[in-house]
């Protein structure tokens, strides 16, 4: 359990074994002591579990399954939230040798196309290094994944989506200088090219203190899979 996120299926395991779910060849390659050749679980073939596993296609065939049954991955609808380390400082890790972030973020979800085309749960990492800001989005699957799904509201207008109706952007976090804090958007997000607004911080290892470096992106980058279009977002 990370951050007090729970899964449904921790429930349902009989052991709560990894292997109940997930393939010997999947996490550590095969039998034969053969490494998984994808360089990422993101990468296509390199996961064999999947929710029709233990779900047939019956499941599938619900009503409220059929409205987004080809262009969303049940992901998109039943994880809960991802967890997010904020804001990676490296040169305080090269120095220090340990990580050092923000703070570790949860309840909200980002959505991305997959690079079968399907939308799903995707997350991000936010870095700073040398004055240079990076983030780059990749596909997630983080265990929290509940039985009962989203609502139509959870996704359509909802507050990220009117932002960016609005303000032409969507805020993903910003920092609270009077008060110390980083102040995160809640709930399902759309990652929308350019229009991604991130507070970037920089670390002083002396005072201890995170100072705002500004919302300026000087890379984005897209790990397997590529932002909504706006004919989604439409």
């Amino acid at each position: 359990m990370v951050l007090g996120v729970t899964d449904v299926h921790r429930w349902h395991l009989s052991t709560n074994d990894c292997v109940e779910c997930h393939t010997l060849r999947e996490m550590h390659g095969d039998e034969k002591g053969i490494t998984n050749p994808c360089i990422s679980l993101s990468a296509p073939g390199a996961r064999d579990t999947n929710c029709l596993s233990c779900h047939d296609e019956n499941v599938l065939s619900q009503t409220n399954h059929m409205t987004h049954k080809n262009t969303l991955d049940c992901s998109a609808c039943h994880l809960k939230t991802v967890v997010t380390c904020y804001n990676c400082h490296l040169e305080s890790s090269i120095e220090t040798g340990q990580d050092v972030m923000v703070e570790p973020v949860k309840n909200w979800v980002f959505l991305v196309n997959d690079e079968k085309g399907k939308v799903r749960v995707g997350n991000f990492q936010s870095v700073i290094y040398q004055n240079k800001r990076f983030v780059v989005f990749a596909p997630y699957h983080s265990h929290s994944v509940t039985k009962k799904g989203r609502t139509c509201g959870d996704c359509h207008d909802n507050e990220a989506i009117q932002e960016l109706k609005t303000a032409n952007k969507i805020t993903v976090a910003k920092w609270n200088e009077s008060a110390g804090k980083l102040e995160t958007k809640q709930g399902m997000i759309p990652v929308v090219d350019g229009k991604m607004e991130l507070e970037f911080l920089n670390y002083n290892s002396t005072s201890g203190a995170w100072l705002s470096a500004g919302t300026t992106t000087d890379n984005t980058q897209y790990g397997f899979c590529t932002p909504l279009t706006e004919a989604q977002i439409e």
